[in-house]
């Protein structure tokens, strides 16, 4: 006998699934068999499966009838990440700016920074980060776009990118994980030594993990997870 505890993690998963499948009449039938209360759940399960097949349009639709503002946010954020990893970043910069709060545009934008960056639009990565509404983070995404650049290899564009920055306290970060990419690019050692000196012990804290994991080279994640994605969503809303 399974309660609704059950239900709030089986039934969006399903719905998902069924949604990236492109059964879109069967997802939501099984929304309408969950529980009147928590049906923007299922709904939410939706839009990341339709996000997952490619439909953002029809993800937007499925948001736009969400009624919980904790689930239609979570879904928003999503569908701006999803718009920027097409290309479509105009788009992706009006869904991120039509969140309601500081730290909901913040989210969503970091996507969008990411997704400019794997493009190599580091400028306009850089552009974006600049806009993120929440100080520490908007800092810290400055930096990690210069980091992002160096670490590939790009020291020159990383150094260039840099002059863009126009935030005295990131370009100063910017520095030291320059510093910390031209160490790296010539022995681990010095990489470690370089974050040693970093002032700022949450830049260091990120920079040492970032040199650990490419030490350790982790295998790459799995494949999305709509069970997953949905669980920690539900999770987050209690």
């Amino acid at each position: 006998m399974h309660g609704l505890a059950d239900h709030l993690i089986s039934f969006p998963g399903i719905a998902a699934y069924q949604a990236r499948a492109g059964d879109l009449a069967g997802a939501e039938q099984t929304a309408r068999e969950f529980p009147v209360a928590a049906r923007d759940i299922a709904s939410y399960g939706i839009a990341l499966g339709r996000l997952e097949g490619g439909d953002v349009a029809g993800a937007q639709m499925t948001a736009a009838g969400i009624k919980d503002d904790h689930f239609r946010r979570l879904a928003l954020v999503r569908i701006a990440w999803a718009q920027a990893g097409k290309g479509d970043v105009a788009a992706a910069l009006n869904t991120a700016r039509s969140l309601p709060s500081p730290e909901t545009q913040a989210e969503a934008l970091r996507g969008i920074v990411q997704a400019q960056a794997m493009a190599r639009d580091y400028a306009g990565a850089l552009r974006t980060a600049e806009t993120i509404p929440v100080p520490e983070e908007r800092r810290l995404w400055i930096a990690w776009v210069v980091k992002t650049q160096a670490r590939g290899g790009d020291l020159q564009g990383a150094l260039e990118t840099q002059k863009l920055i126009t935030d005295a306290d990131a370009r100063k970060r910017a520095d030291w994980v320059i510093a910390v990419a031209r160490a790296q690019h010539g022995d681990p050692a010095e990489a470690f030594a370089a974050i040693g000196a970093i002032p700022d012990p949450w830049v260091r804290v990120m920079e040492l993990v970032g040199i650990v994991g490419d030490l350790i080279k982790p295998a790459s994640k799995a494949e999305w997870d709509p069970f997953e994605a949905v669980t920690e969503a539900i999770r987050s809303h209690r």
